[in-house]
C-alpha cells in the first residue's frame, strides 16, 4: 500500500522535475504549452508565505505521485480557499485509492488551516474528473484557447 501524507513539496522539486513532470505534462497539456518549466522562485515564494500545500504518495520510500495546491485569499469574498494546482500519479499506481487519498490529504490540511472549501480542476472526461464529479458540485467549467503560434 502507498504512504500518502503531506511533506515539503519544495523537497522534491527536483525529483518531480527529473522524473514525473514530463509524464505529467504528455498526459494532460497541449503541445503549445511548452517543455517543463518548474517556477521554483513562485513555488518559493508561496512556501515562504506558508500558502503551499503538498501531499506525497510514497512506494518505499520513492516518490511516484503528488497533489499540489495554494491557499489564498478569495479576491472577491471573505473567505480563505484552496486551488488546486497538480495531481499525477505514476500509471502503475494509479488503481485503487491513491489519487483519491492524495485529494482527501490535501483537503484536511487545507481545512486545517482554515480554508473554507477547495476548487479542483480536471480535465473533461478524466477519472478525475468522475472523482470530483461525485465529491463536490461543479460551479465552473474553464476552456483554454492557444493565442500564440509554436
Amino acid at each position: 500500500m502507498l504512504d500518502v501524507r503531506t511533506d515539503d513539496g519544495l523537497r522534491h522539486m527536483d525529483w518531480i522535475e527529473r522524473h514525473l513532470a514530463e509524464a505529467h505534462r504528455s498526459e494532460t497539456e497541449a503541445a503549445w504549452a511548452g517543455q517543463v518549466s518548474l517556477n521554483r522562485e513562485l513555488y518559493q515564494a508561496v512556501a515562504a508565505a506558508g500558502n503551499l500545500l503538498f501531499a506525497g504518495a510514497f512506494a518505499d520510500g520513492e516518490l511516484v505521485g503528488y497533489c499540489s495546491a495554494f491557499l489564498l485569499r478569495h479576491l472577491h469574498y471573505d473567505c480563505l480557499m484552496c486551488q488546486h494546482d497538480a495531481l499525477f500519479l505514476l500509471p502503475a499506481y494509479r488503481a485503487g485509492t491513491a489519487g483519491l487519498r492524495l485529494v482527501r490529504t490535501i483537503e484536511r490540511e487545507a481545512a486545517r488551516r482554515g480554508a473554507a472549501y477547495a476548487a479542483w480542476h480536471a480535465k473533461p472526461g478524466s477519472s478525475f474528473e468522475g472523482i470530483l464529479a461525485r465529491r463536490g458540485r461543479r460551479e465552473d467549467v474553464v476552456y483554454l484557447r492557444q493565442l500564440t503560434k509554436g
